[in-house]
């Protein structure tokens, strides 16, 4: 996995302020591990919302509508 400096910067606060509330011992490979799951919790919900947000704005469709735009434009119907 290649790392950027943000990267690097969102762990180093991450693992800071770990550090600070817990009064429990945290090995380096238990703050990476936390850090990673923390990440993709934030990034599945950013994806959710955009989700709705673009259903909001009429930008996606039911499932079975597009379905049928699809048999339709292929002619299956």
């Amino acid at each position: 996995m290649t790392i950027t400096k943000k990267d690097l910067d969102s762990f180093h606060k991450f693992a800071a302020e770990r550090l600070d509330r817990s009064s429990a011992d945290s090995t380096l490979e238990e703050l990476v591990s936390q850090w990673k799951t923390s990440r993709e919790y934030a990034e599945t919900v950013e994806d959710i919302q955009q989700g709705v947000d673009d259903y909001a704005a009429g930008k996606a469709q039911p499932l079975n509508e597009a379905f049928e735009q699809v048999r339709r434009d292929l002619r299956l119907t």
